[in-house]
């Protein structure tokens, strides 16, 4: 596969910048995770060398559930991939390690690629604790022998400007590439978190990392100047 970059616009919109996505970037794979509402109406002008994204799926399949999108919805209406797991998921909708299951299995079986989000909080790893919070947002969601695409966000870096030294990504990426390893999952390994055009040359070089799930600037021009950044560091 790859390497990817994803834009995920949370509850926001620039079409701006969609339409200035170039369709040249033969060496990355560039996404963007839409609010659902404008899906069906981003593939039916969308240039085929952008993967569409939901931004999060329900656990439930069709049915008496209010305001829910399942995936086989996102998948009928010719999304790629759904994030699940996002931090603020468990923060503001309370949404834990069950819920996070359940959605994954849906999605994988709607066909949907998945790309699921795991970080720490300042606390966790000013306390030294990060590794076993990585460790338990992994092995009691992901499951044996899946294909599945991970991103490493910490919660601290996330629209903070603060972006982890070089060796704090590398040791979790490590992690997480033999925590997949021993039970047989494959995908890439992703890293979101204050990632900007001026560190992205830095970030490129760290080992197994495969792409990037970037928030807030992908709603700015600087996204597309990413990007391309990106694809040039990976025709090298």
């Amino acid at each position: 596969m790859k390497p990817i970059v994803v834009g995920n616009w949370k509850a926001n919109k620039n079409f701006e910048v969609f339409n200035k996505i170039p369709s040249n970037l033969n060496n990355i794979e560039v996404a963007i995770a839409l609010p659902h509402i404008y899906i069906p109406q981003t593939v039916n002008y969308s240039k085929h060398h952008i993967s569409i994204s939901g931004q999060d799926c329900s656990k439930f399949e069709s049915g008496p559930y209010t305001g829910e999108t399942p995936s086989s919805f996102l998948k009928e209406n010719h999304a790629k991939y759904v994030i699940i797991g996002h931090s603020e998921r468990r923060r503001y909708f309370y949404e834990n390690s069950s819920d996070f299951t359940t959605k994954i299995n849906n999605a994988l079986a709607a066909g949907l690629g998945v790309i699921y989000c795991i970080g720490e909080n300042s606390l966790e790893r000013e306390s030294n604790e990060y590794m076993k919070v990585l460790y338990d947002q992994f092995f009691s969601v992901v499951g044996q022998g899946i294909k599945i695409d991970i991103a490493y966000e910490p919660v601290w870096a996330i629209g903070s400007g603060i972006i982890p030294k070089k060796e704090e990504i590398s040791e979790v990426i490590e992690h997480i590439q033999r925590w997949s390893r021993s039970i047989n999952v494959s995908g890439r390994i992703l890293y979101g978190g204050s990632v900007s055009y001026d560190n992205i040359e830095l970030l490129h070089s760290i080992n197994k990392l495969k792409g990037f799930l970037i928030g807030g600037i992908s709603l700015k021009t600087e996204f597309v100047d990413i990007c391309e950044k990106y694809n040039s560091l990976n025709g090298q």
